[in-house]
């Protein structure tokens, strides 16, 4: 059977297995999320799915393909995929299979980039989530005006300068930022690359204080 919110009803409930109730899928988008991989899957949006569940995050996930890799699966399941846990929890054998319904849509950079724009301009957006590996976070002289940028940090300064002008700057309009790059301060460093290349770009000083003051970039590792 092929996984989709049509034939959530028809899967039998047994133990072990949770199904997402189909109002999760009316939640708004409120993450950009860089990458499609294993590890945000299991983490990231693992943990957005379930602080939806229990009514906490309330809130779906963009993702961007920055690759030229195929996004059908997403499509062909309404962005549904399996969890499956395994372990032991307090000593206690834990077999688990979740169905995450965390993913809204799937955009590909090379042919969606006036529609990953315009997420910018959705209020609700307020987390930017990344995996774009070691050497995604590198600088690049990148021109934020291509469709799309080159480099991960280009399209990251693309999508920022996008929301300032939407928002006029505002503080509220502000991102939090939580690259998972496997590089020690990785926060620090995309947020050092991101204000070389808005000079590079010659943005304007405004853009410049905005983007420093009320945009944080976490290091995760």
């Amino acid at each position: 059977m092929q996984l989709s919110k049509d034939s959530l009803g028809q899967i039998a409930l047994r133990k072990g297995l949770e199904i997402p109730n189909p109002t999760l899928f009316e939640l708004p988008e409120k993450v950009l999320q860089f990458g499609s991989g294993v590890l945000l899957r299991g983490l990231p949006d693992y943990f957005i799915d379930k602080a939806n569940k229990q009514g906490i995050f309330n809130g779906r996930v963009v993702i961007v393909k920055t690759t030229a890799s195929d996004s059908s699966a997403f499509d062909k399941q309404d962005g549904l995929f399996t969890a499956c846990i395994r372990g032991l929890e307090n000593g206690s054998i834990v077999n688990e299979n979740i169905i995450n319904a965390s993913i809204s849509r799937v955009l590909s950079a090379k042919t969606d980039w006036k529609r990953i724009l315009e997420c910018a301009h959705n209020p609700e957006m307020k987390i930017v989530i990344s995996n774009t590996t070691e050497i995604g976070i590198e600088l690049i002289q990148d021109d934020i005006n291509s469709e799309p940028p080159v480099s991960f940090p280009g399209k990251l300064l693309a999508f920022l300068y996008e929301r300032f002008k939407a928002f006029n700057g505002s503080e509220a309009s502000g991102m939090v930022i939580v690259p998972t790059e496997l590089i020690s301060e990785n926060g620090s460093k995309l947020e050092s690359i991101i204000l070389e290349l808005a000079h590079w770009n010659n943005l304007e000083f405004k853009f410049i204080e905005w983007l420093e003051t009320h945009n944080i970039f976490c290091n995760s590792l």
